[in-house]
């Protein structure tokens, strides 16, 4: 190949340089320019910065070990003679009237669990509401990264405050139970938030009603709407309220399926509530069984 090459790229391989520039002079120039200077320093107005990042770096670390120190505190196993069945690791904010999360670790081998139906029944130890919380869920493969049920999440809302027995059944028939306590909510009313032209009270992207105002015993209309995905948002829509220091659950209205788009928001529906006496009231909108979230309302009393 050396052959065939032109003149101009045995002229490209040589120095540019006359001469060396990496000269004896340049060398001791450069030698005593590092004898003469200086360590390196940190600034004063640096070190808070770092101290800062340090700081930051820690409490990172103890609020993570703090939420899941209070995690597992929080957990719940099923015994029986024969050994740990399940336990149940709930939201460590668990409260009523919102859905939560729940982890469940299950102690038996997968094969005795592949192929049927899971699902959780909760009671109501004090008024004895049953409430489906979680439909049967046929069990095809272990939790992901594990060999067996080990990280079995699930969410779902409970209506009521106190004390909860969870039954876990396995192809319709009891697997294991323990009681849970679930604390009660933040009774304030909820906030006002716009959408389209109208001011709805509510959870803004979530779900809002107009609100007309409620009087006891008195019936009215009032639009609700929801935002969410179709799968979500599709089936029997249930309005279920509880009175503030009750356990009395009270079925307000129920409608076969929800509306199209309306103001801004991806379903709606019409309703006509009636709330019996005066006080505050927790509005909770159900879609087949599944709670979605409340609405905390101040019912005035009867002129």
């Amino acid at each position: 190949m050396n052959e065939h090459q032109p003149d101009w790229m045995s002229q490209l391989s040589a120095s540019p340089f006359t001469k060396s520039h990496f000269t004896d002079e340049l060398k001791k120039k450069i030698q005593q320019k590092a004898a003469n200077s200086k360590p390196y320093l940190f600034k004063p107005w640096t070190i808070p910065r770092l101290l800062l990042s340090v700081l930051a770096g820690v409490m990172i670390v103890y609020a993570a070990l703090y939420v899941s120190g209070n995690w597992l505190k929080m957990e719940n196993s099923a015994k029986t003679p024969g050994g740990l069945l399940f336990t149940i690791f709930p939201d460590p904010e668990l409260a009523a009237g919102k859905p939560y999360g729940y982890m469940l670790h299950f102690n038996a081998d997968f094969e005795q669990f592949a192929g049927k139906s899971l699902s959780i029944r909760a009671v109501h130890l004090k008024s004895g509401t049953v409430v489906d919380a979680m439909p049967e869920q046929l069990i095809t493969e272990p939790s992901p990264g594990y060999d067996s049920l080990e990280r079995f999440t699930v969410t779902f809302g409970l209506p009521l405050s106190g004390l909860w027995r969870y039954e876990v059944l396995l192809n319709g028939s009891l697997y294991g139970s323990m009681e849970l306590e679930v604390n009660d909510s933040v009774w304030e009313v909820s906030p006002v938030f716009s959408s389209g032209i109208y001011k709805m009270r509510g959870i803004e992207k979530k779900l809002g009603f107009i609100d007309s105002g409620f009087i006891a015993g008195q019936s009215n209309k009032y639009m609700w709407h929801f935002w969410g995905a179709d799968k979500a948002l599709s089936g029997k829509l249930t309005i279920a309220a509880v009175r503030q220091g009750s356990d009395q659950l009270v079925e307000v209205f129920t409608a076969a399926e929800l509306g199209d788009k309306l103001n801004g928001a991806d379903r709606h529906v019409v309703t006509s509530m009636m709330l019996p006496t005066s006080g505050k009231w927790r509005l909770m909108a159900y879609i087949d069984e599944q709670l979605i979230d409340s609405i905390i309302v101040e019912v005035k009393p009867k002129a």
